[in-house]
């Protein structure tokens, strides 16, 4: 529909308004919460339409009711019928309603029925003027790992990581930033350029508290705040952890322009306008958002011990950029490729690889 609306619209305004359009969705910070529609067919029987996320393999969590907080686990999927898909109800916290309803799937529970929930300790970071809530679970290590969610999202994504430093001994932080889909402080995220400043008070309040080592484990937008971090603040982190990162944002605009069938040179067209005065103030920015300053695969660019673990089947951002931002920084980058699964969906099918890679970074890079 976008394509068809590009070469029937030729003003110099429609373009404008085509670009403004695209880019509001890259920068937008209102929640993107995928929502499936599902229907109980059987008495213990959930059907989905087939896509990427309800054809996979393994069991998930499906949110349903009121604010999404009851939630229902789902066996892996039966043999697929067409185009539909059927799993089996496990376990659910409310009756599974009779009629069509909405879901969102996952691999973890809401945060009131997750194991680690008596654990966290609210606090806040920051100056006064622009306190942040972040979650604290104390750990005996020095060694602390600090978690960020992506752009759009809740702190429960990291849940994954989280759970394996806890494991681990590690005292865990987990962040939040302005834009981020938890504070709606700004409508348009500056991708990492601003965002990185609300990662500092984390390590400080690693540092303060004892840490002798701090790790970032970053997602997806989480991780280009760190990368963005770790440049403006060399020193002040030890080693990070990327998941499903974006490493490079021109690239991850064009690819996702790619996707909706129009030409590579719109995609780069939307960095441009990005980086101009006009942009910020269509689309409520702080400042101009520079794409081209945001990609980490000059060598030269990374200087601290880096994991990074993607796979193949993100259609957000494409694998072969990790591939490529690895082979830049050939002696500070490990590329750990994980099984095809959806952007920052990793544990859904390779929980244990995700665990042991993440473990096994932690303990090499502390060697470091």
């Amino acid at each position: 529909m976008i394509a068809a609306a590009l070469l029937a619209l030729t003003t110099g305004s429609s373009v404008l308004i085509i670009l403004a359009t695209l880019g509001t969705r890259i920068v937008r910070t209102s929640p993107r919460r995928r929502a499936h529609r599902a229907w109980r067919r059987r008495e213990n029987v959930v059907e989905f339409t087939a896509n990427r996320w309800t054809s996979h393999p393994g069991e998930l969590i499906a949110r349903f009711g009121d604010g999404f907080n009851d939630y229902a686990i789902l066996s892996c999927p039966e043999v697929p019928s067409g185009r539909k898909i059927l799993r089996k109800i496990k376990w659910s916290s409310a009756p599974v309603p009779c009629r069509p309803f909405r879901t969102r799937l996952g691999t973890r529970p809401p945060l009131w029925a997750h194991p680690l929930r008596a654990e966290i300790h609210e606090i806040e970071l920051g100056p006064k003027e622009n306190r942040l809530p972040a979650w604290y679970i104390p750990g005996k290590s020095s060694h602390w790992t600090i978690h960020v969610q992506g752009i759009r999202t809740a702190r429960e994504v990291t849940f994954p990581s989280m759970e394996a430093t806890v494991g681990a001994g590690n005292p865990t932080v987990s962040v939040t930033f302005r834009g981020c889909g938890e504070i709606m402080t700004t409508r348009a995220s500056s991708l990492g350029q601003e965002e990185w400043r609300d990662l500092e008070p984390a390590i400080g309040f690693a540092r303060e508290h004892g840490a002798r080592r701090v790790s970032i484990i970053g997602w997806s937008l989480g991780a280009s705040i760190a990368l963005e971090l770790s440049r403006e603040r060399p020193g002040l982190i030890d080693d990070l952890i990327l998941v499903s990162p974006v490493t490079d944002w021109l690239d991850t605009i064009e690819y996702g322009v790619r996707r909706t069938g129009l030409p590579r040179a719109v995609g780069t067209a939307v960095g441009r306008f990005l980086g101009t005065r006009l942009s910020s103030r269509m689309l409520r920015g702080s400042a101009p958002v520079d794409v081209t300053r945001l990609r980490w695969s000059n060598p030269g660019d990374l200087k601290v011990p880096t994991t990074v673990m993607h796979s193949r089947g993100d259609e957000m951002v494409p694998f072969e950029q990790s591939a490529r931002f690895c082979q830049a920084h050939r002696e500070l980058v490990e590329l750990v490729e994980l099984p095809a699964a959806p952007h920052a969906w990793l544990t859904a099918t390779a929980e244990p690889i995700f665990r042991s890679a993440l473990v096994t970074a932690l303990k090499a890079h502390h060697k470091s």
